[in-house]
C-alpha cells in the first residue's frame, strides 16, 4: 500500500483531500497549520525531549566543520 493510497475515516485518499483544496499554496497552508496543531497538544516533556535530540544532532553537525572552520578553511562545510 502506498501512502496515497491510504484511506481515512473519512472515505477519502489523501491525494483526494487534497485535491478538494484549490491551490497548492492552500495545501501546504493546511499542511502546516496540522502540524502547528500537532506540535501544541504534544506534552511538554515530548516537546523539550525532541527539541533536545535536535540540539544534539546540530551540535555534532557543527562539531565536524568547527576545527577546519577555526583553521580558516572557509570551505568546510560546503558540500561538493
Amino acid at each position: 500500500m502506498t501512502p496515497t493510497s491510504f484511506v481515512s475515516a473519512g472515505g477519502l485518499t489523501r491525494d483526494r483531500r487534497a485535491d478538494r483544496l484549490p491551490r497548492r499554496e492552500h495545501r501546504c497552508d493546511a499542511v502546516f497549520a496540522w502540524l502547528q496543531k500537532v506540535a501544541i497538544e504534544q506534552a511538554p516533556d515530548h516537546r523539550r525531549a525532541a527539541l533536545q535530540l535536535e540540539l544534539d544532532r546540530l551540535d555534532r553537525l557543527q562539531a565536524a566543520f568547527w576545527a577546519m572552520a577555526l583553521a580558516g578553511d572557509y570551505h568546510a562545510a560546503e558540500v561538493a
